[in-house]
């Protein structure tokens, strides 16, 4: 009677949110899960890259302005990246109130100016194959032979609420609309997409409703800039080895996912992260490590440190587990090593980074040229910014807040590795109750279960109880041993002194709490802490059960991750008696 009441609560829990319990526990399960899954997720693809324009990269480019840069400026950052011949570039950057704009007499080069500030950009923008080898003569470099047209998407822009300046694609604006017309050129060299908002827990959505303003579309779904990158990808990929890529055998697959005439749970992916960085990316920074201090992002090398190394042991992933595991139960020092900016897994380039790579390679205009080319050519290639005071940051499970291009990029990535497989929000039984909801109570009904059951034993005749006992001991010795040991790996990898003063007093107690449960031979009714102590015993039970099953569960079912944290909760609340 008792386990079904308790069931009965957690599928309430599970349905209802009561005061935003349940969103807020179940965010923080996936954070653990997804953190526990990254160290031994893939490398991160290595057809991928992220170039931004953070804070220090704009102070170089623009001096004492920083960002907003011009519109020149992001042309020559975009040549180096175009002219080595990436698959796809996506501009994650609305160019609204960009220096160095056009003025409304100037935004229509057939009025007789020869050039207007916008025109190196439409010019990168609109590069194509050998006609092009002479403007991709760059300096420091040498001379690059692009040998395919790059597929250019540019994210749509909207005002909110909507303002008649705003581009439409296709709709003649009024001339008083600097800004909006100028957009309106750029879509003439590029396809504009439409962004989605970033939905619960970092999940991303694959397709969008069209634009109703938008002349030139049809009604219906569009790609996402992550599904539109992987289909660009995928056809120029053909006949090379990176056709065979999980993503681009699914292409067909994948596309079916417009097919559909509204957004359905299908399309919500769940991106999966890796915690290292590529092996390109940590090659590059061991070879290249003694460039100008000055012009490069040198904190990748201070902070990133575990990210950048190649052979990470077990041990070394128990110990940045163990770590994470009891800086996430104690408020002292909340730091994360999954957080430390900029330790994201894929190769993400600033444009400081990108000014090194052209210039600091020994004077050699071939090694320069090489060094740019792997990191670009024949890429999927995001581009956006990460500049303090503009909120294009999203905030994800594993690695914390991260600029929108990379959150693109990292569903892209998931395509790419997982094809038609990617995590996603399952479908509702019936339309009504979610199949990933019906798989969570079934873990946590069959932890109950066991729970009750060797509770209950333990309660019993002598054979039963003698069972229940050497399960319950064996079980409850092997936690207090792994949480010692746990503690310790975690303080050698780091974890604060108050932290793990904290910690072995909680073990202490638990100690206590156990031996004064189950092994003394007192009246344990009355002994001090014996309810505690089977309340303790059952969590500690319980999460031997669940957290495996909820690993599993997302692996084999490609679900987000069960509520473990509930889970675990509410198992306390089952022993009966002896």
């Amino acid at each position: 009677m008792k386990l079904g009441l308790i069931v009965a609560t957690y599928a309430a829990f599970t349905f209802i949110n009561p005061f935003g319990l349940q969103s807020s526990t179940n965010h923080l399960s996936e954070q653990f899960v997804y953190r526990l899954m990254s160290l031994w997720q893939r490398d991160a693809a290595e057809h991928i890259s992220v170039l931004l324009v953070n804070d220090a990269s704009a102070r170089k480019i623009n001096g004492e302005n920083g960002y907003p840069i011009t519109f020149s400026q992001h042309a020559t950052a975009l040549k180096h990246t175009l002219c080595t011949g990436p698959a796809a570039l996506f501009i994650d950057i609305t160019f609204r109130g960009l220096r160095g704009e056009p003025s409304a007499a100037s935004v229509d080069p057939a009025e007789g100016q020869q050039e207007t500030p916008i025109d190196p950009l439409l010019k990168a923008l609109a590069i194509r194959p050998s006609a092009d080898d002479e403007y991709c003569r760059l300096p420091d470099v040498g001379r690059f032979h692009p040998s395919t047209a790059p597929q250019v998407f540019m994210a749509r822009t909207r005002s909110h609420p909507p303002d008649d300046c705003d581009p439409l694609y296709g709709k003649t604006l009024a001339d008083e609309c600097r800004i909006g017309r100028v957009i309106d050129q750029l879509a003439t060299v590029s396809t504009p997409i439409s962004v989605g908002s970033v939905l619960e827990n970092g999940a991303y959505q694959l397709v969008n409703v069209r634009d109703r303003d938008d002349a030139s579309a049809s009604a219906g779904l569009e790609p996402s800039p992550a599904l539109a990158m992987v289909f660009a990808f995928c056809e120029a990929a053909k006949g090379t080895p990176r056709a065979d890529l999980p993503g681009c055998r699914d292409k067909e697959a994948l596309r079916d996912l417009l097919v559909s005439k509204t957004v359905e749970p299908r399309h919500t992916l769940y991106p999966v992260w890796s915690f290292f960085k590529t092996p390109t990316y940590m090659n590059d920074r061991r070879e290249n490590a003694s460039g100008d201090t000055e012009t490069a992002d040198r904190s990748v090398f201070s902070t990133c440190k575990l990210q950048m190394r190649r052979d990470v042991g077990l041990m070394e992933k128990i110990e940045l587990i163990s770590r994470e595991f009891w800086q996430s139960i104690f408020i002292f020092d909340k730091t994360s090593a999954f957080e430390q900016k900029p330790c994201l897994p894929a190769d993400t380039i600033s444009l400081n980074d990108l000014h090194e790579m052209a210039g600091y390679c020994g004077g050699s205009e071939s090694a320069c040229r090489e060094r740019v080319a792997k990191f670009f050519s024949g890429r999927m290639v995001f581009y956006g910014i990460d500049v303090t005071g503009i909120n294009d940051l999203v905030r994800t499970p594993v690695v914390g807040l991260i600029p929108g291009a990379a959150y693109h990029a990292a569903a892209a990535e998931t395509l790419l590795n997982y094809g038609k497989s990617y995590h996603r929000q399952p479908d509702a039984l019936g339309g009504v109750i979610a199949y990933d909801k019906i798989f969570e109570i079934v873990i946590f009904a069959a932890a109950a279960g066991f729970v009750t059951l060797i509770f209950r034993l333990r309660g019993g005749g002598s054979k039963g109880r003698y069972v229940a006992n050497c399960i319950i001991c064996g079980m409850l010795t092997l936690i207090g041993v792994a949480a010692a040991v746990s503690l310790a790996l975690a303080y050698s990898a780091g974890l604060p002194t108050l932290t793990a003063v904290a910690a072995l007093i909680g073990i202490a107690a638990y100690c206590y709490l156990m031996t004064t449960t189950f092994v003394f031979r007192l009246d344990q009714k009355r002994a001090f802490g014996f309810r505690a102590g089977r309340r303790i015993a059952a969590m500690a039970v319980g999460a031997v059960i669940v957290v495996p099953m909820a690993i599993v569960m997302t692996m084999l079912l490609n679900f987000p991750p069960a509520n473990v944290i509930a889970s675990i909760v509410l198992l306390a609340q089952l022993p009966a008696e002896p």
